[in-house]
């Protein structure tokens, strides 16, 4: 990362920090705090564990953490987006002689559940069966939702 701005040449590095906190991005700010991290978390090896890594590995290591942080935190993004934002329907009778089929997905974020349901209903509303499924792992909204209408093919 190279920083051109001449708000960067600065008298301290407090106004340095202060001015890339100020003016960029939060992708360029959570570089630079994860190097800084890194550099901190190098020197108090060297001090209480004697061990000291070169400067290229303090910033290969940076470099992995911060990729590790954002890929999470992008696979994150559509489930914390999906808690903002909730549809609502209602539900329709399917025509006599036909069963209705409803599936959803649910995912619980701090345990790292993805939870899938499908329900079966006549044409009078009255309840057929019911199918739900957890896996302990956090699925994509598409994913969840085609497990949910897999078990239902399963199912019928």
């Amino acid at each position: 990362m190279v920083l051109h701005n001449d708000e960067y040449r600065s008298e301290s590095v407090t106004d340095w920090i202060f001015a890339i906190c100020n003016n960029d991005d939060s992708g360029t700010v959570g570089r630079v705090a994860t190097l800084f991290w890194c550099i901190w978390h190098n020197r108090n090896e060297h001090v209480w564990n004697n061990n000291k890594c070169t400067p290229i590995q303090v910033g290969r290591t940076t470099f992995v953490m911060w990729n590790e942080w954002f890929s999470v935190n992008t696979l994150q993004q559509p489930i914390a987006d999906l808690r903002a934002t909730s549809i609502v329907s209602q539900w329709t009778k399917p025509d006599v002689g036909w069963i209705k089929c409803n599936i959803d997905a649910c995912f619980v974020v701090d345990t790292g559940v993805t939870t899938s349901a499908c329900c079966f209903c006549n044409h009078d509303g009255q309840f057929v069966a019911a199918v739900t499924t957890w896996q302990k792992t956090l699925l994509s909204q598409v994913e969840g939702e085609v497990v949910a209408l897999f078990c239902a093919m399963e199912e019928t």
